[in-house]
Formats: C-alpha cells, sequence, structure tokens
C-alpha cells in the first residue's frame, strides 16, 4: 500500500502544535507496512543543512492560479530514523519568505492562497514522482482542499482514480473559511463545489467543510473527541455537516513517538531516568528552572505549559487567574507563541513575577526539558 501524508507541518522540521508530532511519528508506525511520502511547504524556519534537505533535479513545476503562473521546486530528504521520503514544496512568495509556519499580520485570502497552491502542488508533484497513492492523509484545514480536487479537478484523472482520501481533523476550531472568491484562484468550477454538500457555507468557502463531504474517511484524534465534534458544544458550526457524513467518522487516539519523548533516552536531558530509576529527574528540574532563571527550589513543584499561545487552548483562564498565579508557591514554565495579546501577557507575566517564566518562542530541545523537568503539566 502506498500512503501520502500531507501537512502543514511535520516534525522534527516544523512544528507549533500537536499536529506536527502526529505527522512526524504516525508514518514511522505505518513504514513497515506501506510506502511512505510526506509533504510538506519549505518555509524559512527549516534548518536545511542540518536535516541534509536538497533539491531534486529537474523539479521545477508552474502551475497557473489566479491568472498568474506560480513556478514550485521540490527538495527532499529521509524521516529522522526511517526511510520515509519527506518532500518539501518551494515557493519564495508563499513559503520560504517566512521565518515560521503561520506569519502573523498577513492577509487571509494571501493566506488561504498560500495552502491551496500547497495542496494543488502536492498532486502535480505525485504524478511527476509516479507516486500513485493508494491513501492520501490529508491534516486539518491547511490541505483539506486535497479531497475536494480528489472529487473534482481529478475526478476523471487515471493517476488518481483508485486513490482513497482520510481527513484527519486535529483541531475544528480552524476550518479555512475565506471569501469564495478563492475558488477561481483554486481553479475550482463553482458548479462543482460551491453547494451545501461541498464547500459552501454561509456564503462562504469552508474547506473542511468541502473535505467532510469529499473524504472517503474522517479521524478525530480520539474517540472522545469524534463524539464531541458530534454537537453543538463542540462542533464549532460543522456538527450538522458531521452528523450527516457520521457513517464515517471515527476516532482514533494520537499515539506518542516513545523513541522522540522517552526520559530514558531523551538526549535532551541533562541527566536521564525511568518509571525504575527517578534519581535523575531531579538534576532535570534543577537544570530547567535554573535555565529559566529561578532558583531550585527542590520543594516547589515546577508547573509546565508547552501550548500554541491561543484563545481555544482556554489562556483566558490564565489571564483571569494570574495576580492569584503569583501567590502560590509553584514555578511556572511556559514555552509557545499565538496570538499577541497573549504572547504580550506572557512575557509582562515573565517579567512582573518571582514564579512565572515564559519563552515566546517554539524550541523542540526546550519543550522536552520542559517534559522531562516538570512536576505538573498544565
Amino acid at each position: 500500500m502506498k500512503i501520502l501524508f500531507a501537512s502543514a507541518e511535520v516534525a522534527p522540521f516544523s512544528k507549533v502544535g500537536g499536529l506536527a508530532d502526529v505527522v512526524g511519528s504516525l508514518p514511522k508506525a505505518l513504514e513497515k507496512d506501506a510506502q511512505i511520502c510526506i509533504f510538506t511547504p519549505l518555509y524559512g524556519s527549516i534548518n536545511q543543512e542540518k536535516f541534509g534537505i536538497k533539491e531534486l533535479e529537474n523539479s521545477s513545476l508552474k502551475i497557473s492560479m489566479g491568472n498568474t503562473e506560480h513556478i514550485f521546486k521540490l527538495k527532499m530528504c529521509k524521516l529522522p530514523n526511517t526511510n520515509i521520503n519527506v518532500f518539501f514544496v518551494d515557493n519564495p512568495k508563499y513559503y520560504s519568505c517566512f521565518n515560521c509556519v503561520y506569519p502573523q499580520w498577513v492577509d487571509t485570502m494571501y493566506e488561504q492562497q498560500r495552502f491551496v497552491a500547497f495542496s494543488l502542488a502536492v498532486l502535480e508533484y505525485a504524478k511527476l514522482l509516479n507516486f500513485r497513492p493508494d491513501v492520501i492523509h490529508a491534516n486539518d484545514w491547511h490541505t483539506a482542499m486535497i479531497p475536494v480536487y480528489i472529487k473534482n479537478n481529478y475526478k476523471y484523472d487515471d493517476f488518481y482514480k483508485d486513490t482513497k482520501t482520510v481527513f484527519s481533523i486535529h483541531n475544528l476550531a480552524y476550518q479555512g473559511s475565506c471569501e469564495s472568491k478563492i475558488i477561481d484562484f483554486a481553479n475550482m468550477r463553482w458548479d462543482n463545489v460551491y453547494n451545501d454538500k461541498c464547500v459552501e457555507h454561509y456564503g462562504r468557502v469552508n474547506w473542511v467543510k468541502g473535505a467532510i463531504y469529499c473524504s472517503d474517511k474522517i479521524i478525530a484524534v480520539s474517540e472522545k473527541y469524534a463524539q464531541e465534534i458530534m454537537g453543538d458544544e463542540f462542533g464549532e458550526g460543522m456538527d450538522y455537516t458531521l452528523r450527516d457524513n457520521s457513517w464515517k467518522v471515527m476516532g482514533i487516539t494520537n499515539g506518542i513517538d516513545y523513541t522522540e519523548f522517552n526520559p530514558k533516552t531523551d538526549k535532551n536531558l541533562t541527566q536521564n531516568y525511568d518509571i525504575n530509576d527517578m534519581s535523575g529527574k531531579e538534576a532535570c528540574k534543577k537544570e530547567l528552572v535554573e535555565m529559566f532563571g529561578m532558583p531550585y527550589c527542590p520543594d516547589t513543584p515546577v508547573i509546565g505549559l508547552v501550548s500554541r499561545l491561543v484563545y481555544q487552548k482556554g489562556l483566558d483562564l490564565i489571564r483571569d487567574m494570574q495576580w492569584e498565579l503569583q501567590k502560590v508557591n509553584a514555578q511556572y514554565i511556559i514555552l509557545g507563541t499565538g496570538e499577541y495579546g497573549y504572547e504580550n501577557l506572557m512575557i509582562w507575566l515573565s517579567n512582573n513575577s518571582w514564579n512565572i517564566r515564559a519563552m515566546v518562542d517554539y524550541k523542540a530541545d526546550v519543550a522536552n526539558k520542559i517534559y522531562g523537568g516538570s512536576d505538573f503539566f498544565l
């Protein structure tokens, strides 16, 4: 079986949240039973030299979208500790010009174009590479266009005639909703896709809705989440659409890569430990608090938070309790990036609290130190 993964994030190359961890680890678990490749954009933040990312010969690809010819190139390396090819779609207008995955303050339509262009380039590059997938695994709204393309633009393309699509919902709060004019840029036919059983949603385009109707299978990241998104409390306005397609919705609990997140072997930790010998845990805790400029207090619990700093994560609870948190006999260590207001809050707390420190950034090695050294996770 051939499986093609498409994702806006893939650990360890680019990571903002859990999406990257899933796409960076699930292929490893499937490698023995399937031939796999992964496609992701080549952001400016990706260290090409570190990972040995090289450009493929004759990879230049021209696609006309929005009355403009867009030129892409393709680069490649192996997913670390595997034989899985990771392909990086390179375009200086949309990806490599940013030193981050999701740039702030960009125009909404431009953000849409970035991932529409990526999704279409993935399908065209698969043909150029002659990688005929049995399954395409699309993830979140950034690649939700792929099932729509397969069911419409590529409906009569012999290359994809046997291809099935799986769409994973990691976070239903983000649905890729935008003005309907994106359809012209995407080279889609209005009469095919702009209807209630595809991408049309209250007069706008909603790519997640399109993926729900066009995918062969829909995966939520746990059995409980699959149930929750069927109701109005957690359905984010998509609950009726999901109920209409409930026969193909299922929950599969996210796993974890034990080769990456294992205190017994993690090279990011100052001292390794495991359940049978926890003596190294205290050294990790000491290094962590001192790295963040706080005094080491053996009897004071360290509470770690590694998260995107966005409202959907419940960070308003920290904002509302900030004065109380400063009085608690505990040390808080926070790592993440996100919405401007929450980033400023974390910086202010870090500068004005004896027991709260924040790094507004994402660094995988620091994240592992927080996992390995904290007493509790927030």
